[in-house]
């Protein structure tokens, strides 16, 4: 059952008052005059969003002579244009539209060049500039506040020398249309975990890391510590060590609050190792929150992306630590209305969205 709404390793330290105190009467003085449209609670939207790559990687992956990895490049290739990235980053873009994040995190925001054989590029698809176009077209204006590399390949599409090269990031979107103050990206930082796999390839091997971006954020006259992740999959031990990693480093908030967000590749739904972790880590599930007794789903639907409902796991999760309280929650890309409209039919990502709205609390 899914619910919807209707219709760094651097740590920047607490401000000190007298900072404090400048920053508010510079944030007031800012709006001064100019009408308020925004709730007076000292609230913050955020989002966590898969983008899918728009191929199953481990057809790549398991390719055991020349002429296969050829041929599981060259179809993955023409699964990423099958599966028309523009159109389902404008679906993506409406739902982030309505919902207006504050925040938004993003994960396999890959971007992909096609070369010739003589390196001259034919193509090229970049999931990041494509999405904040479209978020445009729709009255929804971001920026990337941070980003990381967390895979770069490159894969021969032929025995000519033709190829593709494919890398896969972390990012973090931040609102720009808010009036001067109200938001405020006060430090960024981003990093690949140490806990890492090389996944073997023919006579070599892929180089498979995840990552994460931090921030210390102000927003409506409240601190707290922003945090967006992409856990492993492929091997639950490299997982776990990124868990306690990530727990020790980046979603540590030094005092603040904390909010966690991101593709976990654990199932919430069941208490697989990943996430008992980061709830044994001092987290509270937001999810739980506002519907303990409520199923979600949010991954994942068939890599043509065409299948009815195919959900059945939960692995996009909104953490929250040390202070904010949940005010709501719900999926966004996860109902037949969100695909994209026909011939195309396209859903929008192999995982829905999760959007929440949290009370950030006086500071101390």
């Amino acid at each position: 059952m899914s619910c919807r709404r209707p219709g760094a390793l651097f740590r920047l330290p607490l401000p000190a008052a007298a900072a404090v105190i400048l920053l508010l009467a510079a944030v007031q003085a800012s709006a001064a005059g100019r009408p308020q449209p925004f709730s007076p609670a000292h609230d913050v939207t955020v989002m966590t969003q898969n983008l899918y790559p728009g191929f199953f990687e481990s057809d790549v992956l398991s390719a055991q002579t020349p002429e296969e990895l050829v041929a599981a490049a060259a179809d993955a290739w023409q699964a990423i244009h099958d599966t028309d990235f523009p159109a389902r980053a404008d679906r993506i873009a409406e739902e982030i539209a309505s919902a207006r994040p504050d925040l938004v995190g993003l994960q396999e925001a890959f971007a992909y060049t096609e070369f010739d054989a003589e390196f001259n590029v034919v193509e090229s698809i970049d999931f990041l500039d494509i999405l904040l176009e479209k978020l445009a077209d729709h009255g929804a204006h971001y920026r990337v506040a941070a980003s990381e590399t967390d895979i770069d390949v490159f894969l021969p599409i032929d025995f000519e020398g033709d190829g593709v090269e494919a890398t896969d990031r972390g990012a973090f979107l931040v609102r720009t249309d808010l009036p001067s103050g109200f938001l405020r990206v006060l430090s960024a930082s981003s990093g690949n975990f140490d806990a890492h796999i090389e996944f073997p390839v023919l006579d070599g091997s892929i180089l498979i890391q995840r990552g994460w971006q931090s921030a210390d954020v102000f927003i409506r006259g409240r601190f707290f510590r922003f945090v967006n992740t992409h856990l492993e999959d492929l091997d639950l031990d490299v997982q776990a060590a990124q868990v306690a990693e990530l727990l020790a480093g980046p979603a540590d908030g030094g005092g603040l609050p904390v909010i966690l967000v991101g593709d976990f590749n654990s199932d919430a739904n069941t208490d697989e190792p990943g996430y008992a972790a980061v709830l044994a880590g001092g987290f509270a599930d937001t999810w739980l929150d506002l519907h303990p007794s409520d199923t979600a789903y949010t991954c994942c639907q068939t890599p043509d992306l065409l299948s009815p409902y195919a959900l059945s796991f939960r692995y996009d999760v909104i953490f929250r630590k040390d202070g904010p309280t949940t005010q709501d929650i719900f999926l966004v890309g996860d109902e037949n209305a969100d695909r994209v409209p026909p011939p195309n039919g396209l859903w929008p990502s192999d995982h829905a969205g999760v959007v929440s709205t949290l009370l950030l609390p006086d500071l101390d």
